[in-house]
């Protein structure tokens, strides 16, 4: 089964998130992942929830996750890369643009 990264959509906004997408594999989806801009390069993010603890603080827990380290930094490194990829498409220059025959 193959996975893919689809539906990449630009944060437009101030922040470390740069965008959102979804990965599939088969007939499985999970939405909402993230590209975050961190202090030892990018990473990606798990969907989230927002939960208050005891104390009445905010946090977020990860609905899906990678125990296993090793795998979770492989898989991290391959989204990366897909995500750079998926990123590094140029928009048509002016001259393509002229050549559009409609």
């Amino acid at each position: 089964m193959a996975w893919q990264v689809k539906n990449w959509r630009q944060n437009t906004g101030q922040g470390k998130v740069k965008g959102w997408f979804k990965l599939v594999a088969g007939d499985i989806e999970i939405n909402d992942m993230s590209l975050v801009e961190g202090s030892k390069g990018d990473f990606i993010s798990f969907p989230q929830r927002k939960y208050q603890d005891n104390n009445g603080d905010t946090k977020y827990a990860s609905i899906v996750w990678i125990p296993d380290e090793k795998r979770r930094w492989a898989f991290n490194d391959w989204a990366v890369e897909e995500l750079d990829n998926l990123r590094r498409v140029e928009p048509a220059t002016e001259e393509e643009d002229e050549q559009i025959p409609f």
